[in-house]
């Protein structure tokens, strides 16, 4: 028998509140959830020294926090934008090898010949001088994959778009980038802004409040193919599955994906292959119960396994608040789970 529990005051005041340091709010990702929400149930189902285990990363939110929380992490994600977020908080670098780094990328760059031309739809967002030092970083990094490149690449794609000054953009609206289109309609003229001094802003900032002591592993690709990557045994799961039929996460995340050199349609393409993102809901359920299955099978005995799920408010008037919440518990039995409750909360999104 599933309880179905809403959370109260007390524990909706630690999901408020808990979490919040610089570091972790360093990255915009989609559909992301605060770090309150893994920090409660790190401290309900695990204790120090026990592995954590997030198939679904985003830019890192819960893999982090139990690093925070003195616990061993593993965060994977197929996003390349999402995957170089996780990796940059679990194999994080020192502050003073960070700025030192931006100090030898500003010296390494200088003879890379660009043409802001070859990326037309950017000079609407970017003044043509901090374009131009974007697309010799982009050169430069292309093939670099190392602790120190990828913290750097994860933090210029954090910078990429954003209101805020350190960010490379001017007055763009959103969180998110503006499609092509609206980007060529904006009408604002870009102001110029040092690549280089942003992004030792961005990081200083980032890092003020500290980061845990600990690193953990990060892995890139299919959630299905953990059960070849990690090796020991896991004591808890937390993690956000992504939402069926509502996201394009690659469009949401263009100006990363191409700096990245990544095609964001074709990572679209791809996670419509496994079910996000697809109309087919039954190929979803599917997929999810089979990633739920590795999960089942890497677990320690008497271990937990917490998804954070939701749908659209369309799901939600059609097919009640608790659509998605029972269609888990349906498929986490056919992976193996004995489903014990589901905690819920009304909110407003406004």
């Amino acid at each position: 028998m599933v309880k179905i529990v809403e959370i109260g005051d007390s524990l909706a005041t630690d999901m408020a509140e808990n979490g919040k340091t610089h570091f972790q709010r360093a990255f915009q990702y989609v559909a992301s959830f605060p770090p309150s929400i893994p920090h409660t149930f790190i401290n309900m189902y695990s204790d120090a020294g026990q592995m954590f285990v997030d198939p679904f990363s985003g830019k890192g939110t819960a893999p982090l926090q139990a690093l925070c929380m003195g616990r061993n992490a593993i965060g994977n994600d197929m996003s390349p934008v999402a995957y170089h977020y996780v990796h940059s908080r679990l194999k994080h670098i020192p502050l003073e090898r960070a700025l030192m780094m931006i100090e030898e990328l500003k010296a390494d760059i200088k003879a890379i010949k660009v043409n802001p031309y070859d990326f037309e739809p950017l000079m609407f967002m970017y003044n043509n001088d901090t374009l131009s030092d974007i697309m010799r970083a982009r050169e430069y990094f292309k093939d670099k994959f190392d602790d120190d490149s990828m913290f750097l690449k994860a933090f210029i794609c954090s910078i990429l778009y954003g209101a805020n000054h350190y960010d490379l953009t001017t007055d763009l609206p959103g969180t998110f980038p503006l499609n092509l289109k609206a980007a060529k309609d904006f009408g604002t003229i870009p102001t110029y802004k040092d690549l280089f001094n942003c992004l030792k802003a961005k990081i200083t900032h980032s890092m003020i409040t500290g980061v845990p002591e600990l690193r953990g592993q990060v892995h890139f690709g299919n959630a299905l193919d953990l059960d070849k990557k990690v090796r020991d045994a896991v004591n808890l799961v937390v993690s956000s599955p992504p939402y069926i039929d509502m996201i394009a996460y690659g469009e949401k995340t263009w100006v990363q994906q191409w700096f990245l050199h990544s095609d964001y349609k074709e990572y679209d393409a791809k996670t419509k292959e496994v079910g996000s993102c697809a109309k087919d809901g039954d190929k979803y359920f599917d997929v999810m119960r089979d990633i739920l299955g590795v999960m089942y099978d890497k677990l320690d005995n008497n271990s937990a396994c917490v998804y954070v799920v939701g749908g659209s408010k369309r799901d939600a008037e059609t097919k009640g608040m608790l659509y998605i919440p029972m269609k888990f518990v349906e498929i986490v039995k056919k992976a193996g789970f004995e489903p014990r409750v589901i905690y819920t909360r009304a909110f407003n999104s406004s």
